[in-house]
């Protein structure tokens, strides 16, 4: 994991217990709090879909560090291309092309 305390990340995907109940949307942001049990990280999340105010205890690869502010864009942010954008002489993304930010 490599995260620290009062560390910005997001949600890569949805969580839910059990695999029963959705407590988390894909991309929702939190803040880590400390380590969890065993090899989980407690994380805040901003948003729970049952309403809740705890936090969760996730797996590393279940959150990703947030994004610097300095790039201008957040993890799961909605954006678009604001040119064609080419690697060598290949188009990769039309100008328009919608997507979300990941994260590095």
């Amino acid at each position: 994991g490599g995260f620290e305390a009062w560390q910005e990340v997001v949600a890569t995907h949805c969580l839910g217990s059990d695999l029963t109940e959705r407590l988390v949307v894909g991309g929702t942001p939190g803040v880590v709090v400390c380590a969890g049990a065993a090899d989980r990280v407690r994380v805040k999340f901003d948003r729970r879909c049952d309403g809740s105010v705890a936090c969760v205890n996730v797996l590393p690869d279940q959150i990703v560090a947030q994004l610097p502010k300095s790039f201008g864009v957040s993890v799961g942010q909605l954006v678009a291309a604001s040119r064609d954008l080419y690697v060598g002489d290949n188009m990769i993304c039309a100008f328009g092309t919608r997507g979300r930010g990941k994260g590095l």
